[in-house]
């Protein structure tokens, strides 16, 4: 009996299942299953290089495992890898087999190879990360293989010193942190010869990264960098040998050598030899290059600390004082009283700081004879021009960074004085100086930092009508940039601006502000239909 068409489909739509293959494949005879899997493996390349795997494994035929996993190496990491998370594509390597030819490696003990093999990984990995654009994915592939190379450092036929230098060498390649599984191999007890020996080797590579004072002076700080790194591994193994002298010796001959004073100082402060570490910090603001602003705030705030251990705050306050003419915002200005609070002249402090906050004109330090380092620029000097501290420590060019703005023309720094005054809750002075802001040449529809609305919240509580003004001026000039992503925007301070007249019994007033900023903006149907949901709202 022919079965029917529906017979078919119900038939068509049942699911195979593992059994069922199973039996198929059970069926056959041994010359079809060969053909059956031979014809998949020219199908999948991967089902294919998985057999090979498998062949050499099981044949004993290290020597080729050894050589496939070293062209796998090669192929996978001249990948290209990036990631379009924009578009949804992306081509990333799959580390899988080599991790796969890695672990038979280590389950049958060739651990020498292994090792080996993590050399050229990591050679290899790290071009290929630098040339990486995708989201760290690579990264992890190359972090998770080398975690199995980890496996074969301690068991290899490495000497003692082999395997640390194996390791220090891998972290010094690694700029990414996928080296991170060899840390073990160094946390193991080692005689102290061994890391003498390892120091020692380590000390003969300096020759081949020296750091002249041209590669400061220009700064060039790659060469510094990479000494710097080597110079730190100097000293550890140095530790770990016992000879802690050495250590701090070849630390403190490194910072003259090669520009690494801030590791010196550091240690010196923490071994309480604090002249030697004031010396050598001075040392380092005179050869640092000024542009390296972190490196001589570093030298500078260890300078700081030396001088409060003998219960000298003024050189901290002297910093902060210089921090906040170069950078002045209210951080910088509170971090300044902080460090004069401690000086017993924080009142001084504080109105030389204003002072300069209203007039822009920078303020000198006194020197060590009690007079100013710096003459004012007016006629009649006052107070005011100085700070009540001698000028803090500094190098080369140091005193002449340039200040912002034009320093032939102080202007008030009316945003800091605003951003005080809101912080201080004083809405008169914050009006004060936002309308000074207002009518000062510095003012600058453009500007970047805009504070209207801080401005406006600030005040509607003792100034009603000022803050409505400026929320709806605010509302305006975001309705104006025709950008429909602003229209929220502008309908939130325009709500803003309701809620004020509200509190004062006066929300009838708000059709009349409507109705205005709805004849300025009726050209704009979405924001006219945000603005009239407003008035529907309230009524």
């Amino acid at each position: 009996m022919k079965k029917n068409s529906s017979d078919r489909q119900t038939h068509s739509k049942r699911k195979i299942t593992d059994s069922d293959i199973v039996g198929f494949l059970s069926a056959k005879s041994k010359d079809d299953l060969v053909k059956i899997i031979m014809q998949v493996c020219r199908d999948d390349a991967k089902l294919r290089q998985s057999y090979v795997d498998r062949i050499m494994l099981e044949t004993g035929d290290y020597a080729a495992m050894i050589r496939e996993a070293q062209n796998e190496i090669r192929s996978v990491t001249s990948e290209d890898s990036w990631d379009d998370s924009w578009e949804g594509h992306d081509s990333l390597p799959d580390f899988s087999r080599l991790q796969s030819q890695l672990r038979s490696l280590v389950d049958i003990e060739q651990f020498d190879a292994v090792v080996q093999l993590g050399r050229e990984l990591i050679e290899h990995g790290m071009q290929q990360l630098k040339q990486s654009h995708d989201e760290g994915e690579t990264a992890v592939q190359i972090m998770s293989t080398l975690s199995i190379i980890a496996e074969a450092i301690v068991p290899c036929s490495l000497t003692d010193v082999e395997k640390i230098l194996f390791v220090i060498d891998s972290f010094l390649k690694d700029g990414y942190d996928v080296c991170d599984s060899f840390g073990h191999v160094l946390d193991r007890r080692y005689p102290r010869s061994v890391w003498a020996e390892v120091a020692e080797i380590l000390k003969s590579r300096l020759s081949s990264q020296i750091v002249s004072k041209k590669d400061r002076a220009t700064g060039d700080y790659t060469l510094f960098y990479q000494r710097e790194r080597l110079s730190g591994w100097i000293i550890r193994a140095l530790e770990a040998s016992g000879d802690e002298v050495a250590a701090t010796n070849f630390c403190i001959d490194e910072a003259t050598e090669a520009g690494s004073y801030q590791r010196a100082v550091d240690r010196l402060i923490a071994m309480k030899r604090y002249d030697e570490a004031k010396a050598l910090a001075s040392q380092g603001l005179e050869n640092t290059d000024p542009t390296y602003a972190g490196l001589i705030n570093r030298l500078q705030d260890s300078l700081a600390t030396i001088a409060a251990k003998s219960n000298d705050h003024s050189v901290a306050a002297a910093i902060a004082a210089e921090r906040f003419v170069t950078h002045p915002d209210v951080s910088s200005f509170q971090e300044l009283l902080l460090a004069a609070k401690k000086t017993k002249c924080d009142a001084a402090t504080k109105a030389v700081a204003m002072h300069f906050l209203e007039t822009g004109e920078r303020p000198s330090f006194i020197n060590a004879s009690g007079t100013q380092t710096e003459k004012p620029k007016k006629a009649v000097a006052s107070q005011l021009d100085c700070w009540p501290f001698l000028a803090p420590p500094s190098g080369r060019a140091r005193t002449q960074r340039p200040v912002q703005g034009d320093a032939s023309k102080p202007s008030p720094h009316f945003d800091v004085l605003i951003r005080l005054s809101i912080q201080q809750r004083d809405p008169k002075s914050v009006l004060r100086w936002y309308d000074e802001l207002q009518a000062s040449q510095t003012r600058n529809r453009f500007r970047f930092n805009r504070f209207e609305t801080e401005v406006a919240d600030a005040v509607s509580a003792t100034h009603p009508d000022r803050a409505v003004q400026i929320y709806c001026a605010e509302a305006d000039r975001l309705a104006a940039e025709t950008n429909t992503k602003l229209y929220p925007q502008s309908v939130s301070l325009l709500k803003k601006a309701r809620q004020v007249l509200k509190s004062n019994k006066r929300e009838h007033e708000f059709d009349v502000v409507l109705a205005s900023f709805l004849k300025r903006h009726n050209r704009k149907p979405r924001l006219v239909e945000l603005v009239r949901s407003l008035g529907r709202q309230q009524s």
